[in-house]
């Protein structure tokens, strides 16, 4: 048995991908940006072409017909990139004229039980067979500290599931409290995904402290305009608490 040879190119991976003649069993995004970062929102107003609607496309096209295409993003307990990953790939695969519904088909989603974790996604071009779900299920079983946020076949109520069972991304996003619509090419800012609802219920918030602090009120300018969109947003990404 010869042994595997490893060829090592050093590059932007989203140029090399485009320029590349062959098809590949698996295309791998592992944690390409650091913990830290993410979490401080560092990457909010930067610009990002690994993880746009047109790349997603090149991936996929770049595939053999049972290929598969893996990417781990780090995480908070209430989902935003990650699922704005499913949401760029789900509109990757319409565009691409794609029959398959993802619901039934194509996808698998795994989290570690970490509250700042990651989440892996993973897709196939061909439907994921009972087989491969088996598969995937111990896999499971093997390693505790994972558990399952959605196959075809255990979809489940998690944000991940509504999301993939709509299809419908766009349609999803509008009653989601972050911003989780995929994201192209002419404004690639996969990372910002506060709605303005949420900004402004963050600005009034910080306003609410910084009184508190100097035991005076300050004039509230649009006080009347902020409140009714706290009512909507103060469950979800300010506390950073939520379902998977």
């Amino acid at each position: 048995m010869s042994a595997l040879m490893c060829i090592w190119y050093v590059g932007d991976g989203r140029s090399f991908i485009r320029n590349a003649d062959a098809q590949y069993d698996v295309v791998q995004m592992t944690l390409v940006d650091t913990w830290a970062s993410t979490a401080a929102g560092a990457f909010a107003l930067s610009e990002n072409s690994l993880y746009t609607t047109q790349a997603f496309r090149e991936y996929f096209e770049h595939l053999k017909p049972d290929g598969i295409i893996a990417v781990t993003r780090w995480e908070f307990q209430k989902p935003r990139e990650a699922l704005r990953v499913v949401s760029v790939a789900m509109e990757a695969l319409h565009q691409l004229g794609s029959q398959m519904c993802p619901a039934t088909s194509w996808l698998c989603l795994m989290a570690n039980s970490m509250k700042m974790g990651f989440r892996l996604l993973s897709w196939q071009k061909e439907r994921l067979h009972s087989e491969e779900e088996a598969r995937v299920q111990q896999h499971l079983s093997d390693n505790p500290d994972l558990r399952l946020l959605y196959t075809p076949s255990e979809a489940g109520t998690n944000a991940f599931a509504r999301l993939i069972q709509s299809n419908d991304s766009v349609a999803f996003a509008r009653n989601y409290p972050f911003n989780v619509t995929p994201v192209t090419d002419n404004a690639p800012f996969f990372f910002f995904t506060s709605t303005g609802a949420a900004l402004a219920c963050v600005l009034e918030r910080a306003g609410d402290g910084l009184e508190s602090q100097s035991g005076s009120r300050r004039p509230r300018h649009g006080a009347a305009d902020l409140n009714p969109c706290r009512a909507r947003v103060s469950h979800c990404a300010l506390t950073d608490k939520g379902e998977d």
